[in-house]
């Protein structure tokens, strides 16, 4: 009996040719236990990620066990309602920083959109290695990003990092869940320090951190690095009336006269975490 994989794929693919083959058989032919033969071809052919084609044109390694992946491997895009709404957002002299990663989906997003720059934290060291890969599949220009292997904090230090199941890899985070495991301590560093050893500000952010948004706002706060900082899409825990719960969230936008905006799914569904743009005019 093989054993349940609980974390997901390495950095490994399937080359063009196998990732176009198996993604015709899992899209477009039906047949009895269609999922079983393909996992089961999937492993002998080494459990590699498939290289799928986004909806905005850029390629991306897929791990199917993932819901995220999942998602992105099917529709070809992940959180319409904001990743459209993104796309459309970003300037071609934006600088763009992208805190917590994951596998690149919007990295690589800003990246396909040709700004001016890209900054990518992602503490988590299989999505770290996963977001290289990504950006290497679509051979992007090496001195227009920076990929760093930290989290973001309110302080420059360590901190404990919990590991979700690969079902749902997003969600790993510095806060303890129910079915995550404790990995180990990660390196984490506050914005004014990033910024402090940097000549690139940012223009547009994405915070999704899995409940710790607060402190990566608790750690911007010098006005002078984030002067230019128009636009912030962010993912944080609601009320019911989808409000934003956390008040030192609430009383940076405030103080930097930023307008909130809810992005309300596309299926309708209140989460517990919903997304939100961030938007003021400077």
């Amino acid at each position: 009996m093989s054993k349940i994989r609980v974390t997901q794929l390495d950095n490994q693919v399937y080359s063009p040719l196998v990732s176009k083959i198996l993604l015709f058989f899992y899209k477009n032919v039906e047949f009895p236990f269609r999922l079983r033969i393909l996992s089961i071809v999937e492993r002998l052919l080494g459990n590699k990620r498939i290289i799928t084609k986004t909806q905005f044109g850029f390629e991306i390694g897929i791990d199917r066990a993932d819901l995220i992946q999942r998602t992105i491997f099917y529709d070809g895009i992940y959180e319409p309602e904001m990743s459209l709404l993104f796309s459309d957002t970003l300037k071609k002299n934006d600088t763009f920083y992208d805190i917590g990663a994951n596998i690149g989906f919007y990295t690589c997003l800003a990246l396909q959109k040709k700004v001016k720059y890209v900054v990518a934290f992602e503490p988590d060291d299989i999505s770290y290695k996963v977001l290289l890969l990504n950006i290497e599949l679509n051979s992007y220009n090496r001195n227009k990003y920076e990929i760093v292997n930290k989290g973001v904090s309110n302080i420059s230090g360590n901190l404990d990092f919990w590991r979700s199941n690969v079902a749902n890899t997003g969600i790993s985070s510095f806060i303890p869940i129910e079915n995550s495991t404790f990995e180990t301590k990660k390196i984490v560093i506050d914005l004014d320090s990033f910024f402090k050893e940097t000549k690139n500000l940012p223009t547009v952010m994405k915070i999704d951190v899995e409940g710790w948004e607060k402190f990566v706002i608790q750690g911007m706060k010098n006005p002078i690095y984030t002067s230019k900082l128009r636009c912030i899409f962010l993912e944080t825990e609601v009320d019911k009336n989808k409000n934003i719960i956390d008040t030192c969230i609430i009383n940076f936008l405030e103080a930097h006269k930023f307008q909130i905006k809810h992005l309300e799914r596309q299926n309708n569904i209140l989460e517990r975490f919903e997304n939100f743009m961030c938007y003021r005019n400077i």
